[in-house]
């Protein structure tokens, strides 16, 4: 990934992933973060690189952002989870976006024969920090939204369709 400065990569080696950074006038590579082979670039948002990690020993998926100028990740959010055993190493949050400040990101795993996609959407308050569920059965890995609104489908049936008015 790219920001206006730099590019970041990971290079796997055996069971650990490496997050490096090169400014675009250097030769020279700075090791950002080592983490598992689970650890992923999510999305870049207004030059706010996120990236995820699921972390099976724990069962925790965290999220973290690196804001154009650190050299450190930082932890924005982490989630306990409840595994069954088709979910061991697929848990990853597939999508993050930004809207009125706040911080809205999906988290879940592909499952079944069909490698069908199961989320969680939650919201994370810009002025409190408070993080609060929003859906727990989402089959669509992207987050729709506009200024006012975010639109998803549940697992529960394909013919239904939601909108969570932001706002209210």
């Amino acid at each position: 990934c790219l920001d206006d400065s730099s590019i970041y990569y990971t290079v796997i080696k055996g069971e650990d992933s490496k997050l490096y950074k090169r400014d675009y006038d250097s030769k020279k590579a700075t090791l950002i973060y080592t983490g598992n082979m689970t650890f992923d670039f999510v999305k870049n948002l207004d030059n706010t690189l996120y990236f995820t990690q699921f972390n099976e020993s724990s069962s925790k998926v965290v999220l973290f952002a690196l804001i154009p100028g650190q050299r450190k990740l930082t932890v924005l959010t982490t989630d306990k989870i409840t595994l069954n055993e088709t979910e061991r190493t697929s848990t990853a949050v597939s999508d993050v976006v930004e809207i009125n400040g706040d911080i809205y990101y999906q988290y879940g795993t592909h499952q079944g024969s069909g490698s069908y996609w199961y989320g969680i959407l939650k919201k994370i308050d810009s002025g409190t920090n408070k993080k609060s569920v929003i859906s727990e059965a989402l089959y669509e890995e992207q987050i729709y939204h506009n200024d006012s609104s975010i639109f998803y489908s549940g697992t529960e049936s394909s013919g239904k369709y939601y909108k969570y008015n932001i706002k209210t």
